[in-house]
C-alpha cells in the first residue's frame, strides 16, 4: 500500500479499479445511497451508478467490495448515517487484498476509508488497511492528513 495526497479524481483515467467508500443503504427505488464525499462525487459524475450499485447489493447487508466497470464499492459501514465500522472495513481490505494480490499488474485507487463522513481516525483505520499490497495507492486529500497517516506509521500506533 502506498499513500497518497490529493485529489483522486485526476487519475480516474489511469486506474484499474478506482474504489469508492460507500454503505449498503437502498433507497425505495433500488439505488444505492450516495448522498456524501466521494461516493457523492461519483453519482454525480455517473447518474445511473447508484442504481447499478444497488441492484447488485440489494439483498446484502455486508457486501465488502464489489466493481461496476472500473468503479470499486469499499464498504465502510451499513447505514448512511452512522460511523464506519471497523469489522466492515476488514471485510472489505480482505476483499480488496484479493482482487489486488490476483491483479497485480492493475493499479487500483482507494480514497482513504472510514475517516471522513465515517468519523473514525486514522489511528483506527491505519492498522487495518497497512495490510493492502503495494499496487494498492490510498488516498488523502490534505496534507494534514498526510502527516497523521505518516505520524501513526511512524509511532507504530498499530
Amino acid at each position: 500500500m502506498k499513500i497518497m495526497c490529493g485529489n483522486m479524481w485526476t487519475h480516474l483515467n489511469s486506474a484499474d479499479l478506482f474504489c469508492i467508500t460507500t454503505n449498503s443503504t437502498i433507497t425505495s427505488s433500488g439505488r444505492l445511497v450516495m448522498g456524501a464525499g466521494i461516493a457523492k462525487e461519483a453519482r454525480d459524475r455517473f447518474p445511473d451508478i447508484a442504481l447499478k450499485a444497488g441492484q447488485q447489493i440489494r439483498h446484502l447487508s455486508i457486501y465488502g467490495l464489489i466493481r461496476i466497470g472500473k468503479i470499486g464499492f469499499f464498504q465502510t459501514k451499513l447505514h448512511w448515517a452512522n460511523p464506519s465500522d471497523l469489522f466492515i472495513i476488514q471485510v472489505s481490505v480482505r476483499k480488496l487484498a484479493l482482487y489486488a494480490n490476483g491483479n497485480s499488474h492493475h493499479q487500483i485507487l482507494l480514497n482513504y476509508p472510514g475517516i471522513s463522513h465515517g468519523r473514525l481516525s486514522i489511528d483506527q483505520v491505519q492498522p487495518i488497511i497497512q495490510q493492502l499490497p503495494d499496487n494498492v495507492m490510498v488516498w488523502v486529500r490534505s496534507k494534514n492528513q498526510l502527516n497523521q497517516v505518516e505520524r501513526a506509521v511512524k509511532n507504530n500506533l498499530f
